[in-house]
């Protein structure tokens, strides 16, 4: 997939020029305004997205990305991922292994889970309504849902701890066994048998933060210093591809609401790409 770049920085709430980058396909659109940093992005339609970041922000999106408005919640915690199973229920995932749900469509978030552990959460995701799982990257714990996310159980799992307090990795189940793991590990590891068991599908470098898959074989990866990986045979090798836009900043979460339309978060300043091809 060629790409094609208009980049423009939002430096606090100033949408201030920087400079174009020409391949084919992506162009900037960026959620604004907020002074916080985003972490996570999440697509429900064409319309209708949301975004979290530092300091209880959620903001939301319900004209394609043009306006962004502010559902946060009152806390000092840190958001980083936010998932909707569908267009009235989702979570958000955060500082103290903090889980919060909405079932009125992101306007509203309760808290459902707070183990008031020194770790956060920093992934969530799930395969159907009611099966999900969480990732706690330091220690390697992960949970699992089988109730719309009301309890949490943790079950045991070989992901490499790698004792990081990066905010970036890439954590998500296809299904109720195949999933993939990536992050300041110098590789994408996949399970299949539900997460207890993970092995090394790819070595890659420089290191690879999120991943999305857009249809059963086809995935895409993003990460360190703009880097960009492409896979066709379901995970078992990923091969790094031309970047989004070379040494700029860190890509740190990837979506795609059908197999052409995409969106990439940037690390700073609430940039986003979007592709059409």
């Amino acid at each position: 997939m060629k790409l094609k770049i208009i980049t423009i920085l939002l430096f606090y709430l100033f949408l201030i020029p920087f400079n174009s980058f020409a391949q084919t396909g992506w162009f900037h659109q960026a959620p604004y305004p907020t002074t916080e940093y985003l972490y996570s992005v999440k697509l429900i339609n064409n319309l209708t997205g949301f975004t979290v970041g530092t300091y209880g922000a959620i903001l939301k999106t319900t004209n394609g990305g043009i306006n962004w408005h502010t559902n946060s919640v009152n806390t000092n915690r840190f958001f980083y991922n936010i998932y909707f199973i569908n267009a009235i229920t989702g979570f958000v995932v955060g500082d103290s292994s903090a889980i919060y749900k909405s079932t009125n469509a992101g306007d509203n978030w309760f808290s459902v889970f707070n183990s008031n552990s020194a770790y956060p959460f920093k992934k969530i995701y799930f395969i159907n309504e009611n099966t999900g799982y969480t990732y706690r990257q330091q220690d390697s714990k992960l949970f699992k849902t089988t109730d719309n996310g009301n309890n949490w159980i943790n079950i045991q799992t070989n992901i490499p701890n790698i004792n990081s307090n990066r905010y970036y990795f890439g954590f998500l189940f296809k299904n109720e066994n195949t999933g993939y793991y990536c992050g300041d590990i110098l590789g994408i590891y996949k399970t299949t048998d539900g997460g207890y068991n993970w092995n090394v599908s790819s070595f890659l470098s420089p290191n690879i933060y999120s991943l999305c898959f857009i249809n059963e074989n086809t995935g895409f990866g993003v990460g360190y210093n703009g880097a960009y990986a492409k896979t066709t045979n379901d995970g078992l090798n990923w091969v790094l591809q031309d970047t989004i836009y070379p040494h700029y900043d860190n890509l740190i979460d990837i979506k795609f609401l059908d197999s052409i339309n995409g969106f990439i978060f940037m690390q700073n300043a609430g940039v986003m790409f979007r592709t059409t091809n």
